[in-house]
């Protein structure tokens, strides 16, 4: 069966995703806005985005705050909230009915319940893209038994196999493992980040999809990571202020791209990268880059500058640089 891109060059059906951050980071923001555009059909970030269900199940945010950020992200958009979207919040003191059934479902303490309860509701909606943040307050693991991850990893897994049209999607909040040792960049080491922060006894390791998200010292946000046996580009993002109509107070509301204008060869680009992309011409064409660099890297480059919005295609094969030098 043919897989789905759900969010272009992020993830797609069939796919077991991690978001892996430091607490706080904005994971449960991103949540959020990927449901809402997801839902919605909405492009996210220059992504296009392919429309379904989404089952967002939220074990951290307390009920008024989700629902506040949830009106003001749809406000934002200009939409009402879609109607296939579920959220269930576990920590909402008015108790509304979809917090009762998440919370009668996390009652029993053995996984394979709780996975029995997901398995129903994706036999609802067979395309559905399902959301746990965090997963360890839904399926709570002893870190340093394997055989438990695995065998919670299988039940995934061949819960994919009978949905091929859905995927699962998992946050993870980090610590870092060896805090002696300095944290490798995401934006230029993806691979290292998440083994230094995620170590190797953990179902991120063994899913299709691995993301990390990460604030820079100049408050952008990198998302990047591993994509199974494919090439992952980074995305920097940063909040999007909105004003809400109801108080008229701005506040933090979703994500945009980076302004390309703000964005140097040094934040972008590892330092091979860096040498090309200030040699290139204000226009150029792939031949240029060719001349400079072997075939492999200088397509990874011109991915890159497109994906953190450096780089505009224009017709014929040629390329226009937006960001500074």
């Amino acid at each position: 069966m043919q897989e789905t891109e759900i969010i272009q060059g992020l993830f797609r059906t069939g796919d077991i995703i991690t978001v892996s951050g430091y607490w706080g980071c904005g994971k449960s923001p991103l949540l959020k806005d990927w449901a809402l555009h997801i839902a919605s059909g909405r492009p996210w970030c220059g992504h296009p985005v392919s429309q379904r269900p989404v089952l967002l199940l939220d074990f951290e945010s307390k009920g008024r705050t989700f629902q506040q950020a949830w009106q003001r992200m749809c406000k934002r958009m200009n939409i009402a909230p879609p109607s296939n979207i579920q959220e269930y919040v576990a920590n909402d003191r008015e108790q509304p009915p979809r917090t009762l059934e998440l919370q009668a479902a996390c009652k029993d303490r053995s996984i394979y319940s709780r996975a029995y309860w997901l398995n129903a509701k994706l036999a609802a909606a067979p395309n559905a893209i399902i959301m746990i943040d965090p997963l360890d307050l839904m399926f709570p693991l002893r870190k340093n038994e394997a055989h438990q991850i695995v065998s919670l990893y299988w039940r995934f897994r061949e819960t994919s196999f009978k949905y091929p049209d859905a995927a699962f999607l998992f946050v993870f909040n980090l610590r870092k493992l060896d805090r002696k040792a300095p944290i490798p960049n995401l934006l230029e080491n993806p691979r290292g980040w998440l083994q230094e922060t995620a170590g190797s006894l953990d179902i991120q390791n063994r899913s299709d999809v691995r993301l990390g998200l990460d604030e820079r010292a100049d408050g952008a946000l990198v998302l990047n990571g591993i994509r199974r046996d494919e090439k992952m580009d980074p995305t920097l993002l940063e909040y999007d202020w909105f004003v809400d109509p109801e108080d008229g107070k701005e506040r933090e509301t979703g994500f945009r791209l980076v302004a390309p204008e703000t964005i140097t060869a040094k934040v972008a680009f590892t330092e091979d990268q860096q040498d090309v992309w200030t040699r290139l011409e204000r226009e150029f064409s792939m031949e240029d880059v060719l001349q400079l660099m072997r075939r492999s890297a200088a397509y990874a480059l011109v991915r890159r500058a497109l994906s953190v919005g450096v780089l505009e295609k224009l017709p014929n094969d040629r390329y226009w640089k937006k960001g500074a030098e």
